[in-house]
């Protein structure tokens, strides 16, 4: 796996589990972004960058823990009851070579239903983290150079490029880089 990771950036097993892989490698990047980053991208109007840009990591972090199965804060409070009623049917499968599911014994089939419509529950939760997670990365992450930013809170420039290098919002305006230091002041990069 070592191998086709160093080939071409990804695994067979990255494959098979695209959305486990994407959580794993995106939020330990913004985690660093968040906390290596020189700079901020002006987000809002009146409002200090550097805050709202740690306000937008930070969910965007949470968001990412939430969306995944094993990594969501919130789970399923019939998940061990379901485990041990797991358990005790290969006990019977065990002894009777007979495959049954949960939901085939009696004693079991309202646990099992119990489970069912809280993993529905927690599916749609999920999935509006996610949701909510692309949307922010679709706006912070994907900015095309046209779109409008602001400095000094008011005054508005159009942007001909926008790049993020380092976390930092460097912006390239009548061929003259302008970046935005840690600070809030613009500063003449070349």
């Amino acid at each position: 796996m070592k191998q086709q990771r160093y080939e071409r950036g990804y695994t067979d097993v990255d494959v098979w589990n695209m959305c486990g892989w994407f959580i794993e490698t995106v939020r330990p990047m913004l985690i660093q972004l968040r906390e290596t980053r020189h700079g901020s991208p002006i987000t809002t109007e009146g409002k200090d960058v550097h805050k709202a840009w740690d306000d937008i990591l930070e969910r965007m972090i949470y968001l990412l823990g939430e969306m995944g199965e094993n990594t969501c804060t919130r789970q399923n409070q019939y998940h061990d009851a379901v485990d041990e009623a797991y358990d005790r049917i290969g006990e019977h499968i065990a002894e009777t070579g007979e495959f049954h599911t949960i939901s085939e014994f009696p004693e079991y089939k309202e646990l099992w239903n119990k489970y069912e419509a809280e993993e529905s529950v927690l599916e749609k939760y999920r999935n509006e983290c996610k949701y909510e997670f692309f949307r922010l990365f679709s706006e912070y992450f994907w900015r095309s150079g046209t779109e409008r930013c602001t400095i000094s809170g008011t005054a508005k420039v159009r942007f001909l490029n926008i790049m993020k290098l380092g976390g930092e919002c460097m912006s390239y305006y009548y061929n003259y880089y302008i970046g935005y230091s840690h600070d809030g002041k613009i500063c003449p990069l070349g």
